[in-house]
């Protein structure tokens, strides 16, 4: 499968969670959760370096 970027490409997205201030509270809540979960088991400053890594390819060494 190829994924394609494309930067003209608009998406319309509906505010209708965000009529209420408790919507808006629902969401974040929502999110909250959503963080916890997820960086209890990749830490998103562990997730930033590994992914530095492995932009930067592998390392060599002198005489590699």
């Amino acid at each position: 499968m190829t994924v394609v970027y494309d930067p003209t490409l608009r998406v319309g997205v509906s505010a209708r969670p965000f009529a209420t201030r408790h919507d808006v509270g629902r969401r974040l809540s929502m999110a909250w959760t959503t963080f916890g979960v997820e960086f209890a088991s990749d830490p998103p400053l562990r997730r930033r370096r590994r992914r530095r890594q492995w932009e930067r390819g592998p390392r060599r060494g002198p005489g590699a």
